[in-house]
This record gives C-alpha cells, structure tokens and sequence, in this order.
C-alpha cells in the first residue's frame, strides 16, 4: 500500500502541474500558439477557453487537495481517468480530421498514457484489502481516540 500512495501522490502532484500549466495557455494565447501551434484566436476560441479554463485550474485545486491526503481521497483518480479518456478521444478525433498531426500530438498522448497508468496503479494499490480490515481499522482509531481522553 505505501507504493501505491506514492504513486497516487505523483499522480496527483504531476496533475496538478501539469493542468496549471494548461490553464495558463488556455487564458494567454501566445502560450497556446507556442505549445499548440494555435494561430488564430476568433471569438470561438476565446468562449471555449473562457469556459474551460476556469474548470483545468479547479481540478488542479482539486488534485493538490487530493495530494494532502491521497487515500483518503483517492475517488478523485477514478474522476480524473475520466477526464485523461475524454481529452484523449478529444485529441483522436481532432488528428482524424486532420487538425493537428499524430506527431504533434504525441506529446499529448505520452502524457495522457503516463496518467492512466500512474492514476490507475495509484487507486488500485490504495484499496483496502478486505472490508473487515477497513472495519477493523477504523474501529481500531476510533478505540484508541476514546481512551486517550
């Protein structure tokens, strides 16, 4: 179990650096062109970014949140693979159409493979083994709590 905090840790450490640093080219546009290549910046684009990015620096909120105790809150790793999912299959269907390269998503989907696996690994190790020890455990602090008053 110790492993897997420190991979959920990581994971969500690394999150959060790396949704902070999409949230800063999602609000300044020359950070988007330099990274994205993006060049033109219509009323569209600036919507779409003012929609989303206050949600990328929420989450990034949410994953150092989950960092402090990563156990605890280890339910926002499931959450988080759901929106890595969704981004990739985002970043599939924009390379299908011929809006930006494989090559030039490869860095994305390195990213997105590195994620799945450190969020998924992460929550799987971090399960309790059985109920009865979740119980126990529980029972266990809750005991101890009450007689050392």
């Amino acid at each position: 179990m110790k492993q897997g905090v420190k991979v959920l840790k990581l994971a969500y450490l690394l999150g959060a650096i790396v949704d902070f640093l999409v949230f800063l080219m999602m609000v300044f546009p020359p950070l988007a062109n330099a990274f994205w290549g993006f060049e033109s910046f219509t009323d569209q684009y600036y919507f779409a970014m003012g929609t989303g990015a206050p949600l990328m620096l929420a989450w990034t909120i949410l994953l150092l949140w989950a960092y402090r105790k990563p156990v605890e809150r280890r339910f926002v790793a499931p959450l988080t693979i759901l929106i890595v999912v969704g981004i990739a299959i985002t970043n599939i269907i924009m390379v299908t159409r011929c809006l930006f390269t494989i090559t030039g998503m490869l860095p994305s989907f390195i990213s997105q493979t590195t994620f799945l696996l450190l969020f998924s690994v992460g929550y799987f190790f971090t399960q309790p083994k059985k109920l009865s020890e979740t119980r126990n455990h529980i029972k266990d602090n809750s005991y101890a709590k009450m007689s050392s008053h």
